[in-house]
């Protein structure tokens, strides 16, 4: 799909946490880390499962950063501060449903 892009232009792929690990594409220079990533909860008053915004790990923000430069340099754009990154937890802790 990207092959057929015409010269010159700039390939922006928005992606949520479950790329993180399970996908690379080539050529990625870029990547924007908002610091949020969503997951799944169960709410029992109503019955349903509904997707919550939470913050992320430094795990996941170390993965993140990776996507950038796989086959050259690349950089990441964080769209947090640097005291947020370090009060953020080493990992995210499982949900239970």
């Amino acid at each position: 799909m990207f092959n057929r892009l015409p010269t010159g232009t700039r390939k922006i792929i928005l992606a949520t946490n479950i790329a993180e690990t399970s996908i690379t594409i080539s050529n990625i220079k870029y990547v924007v880390d908002t610091g949020f990533y969503k997951t799944k909860s169960y709410v029992p008053k109503s019955g349903i499962d509904v997707l919550e915004v939470s913050r992320i790990s430094k795990n996941n923000a170390v993965q993140r950063a990776g996507r950038a430069g796989r086959d050259s340099k690349g950089k990441c754009f964080r769209l947090y501060t640097e005291k947020c990154f370090d009060e953020m937890k080493k990992e995210n802790v499982p949900v239970k449903l």
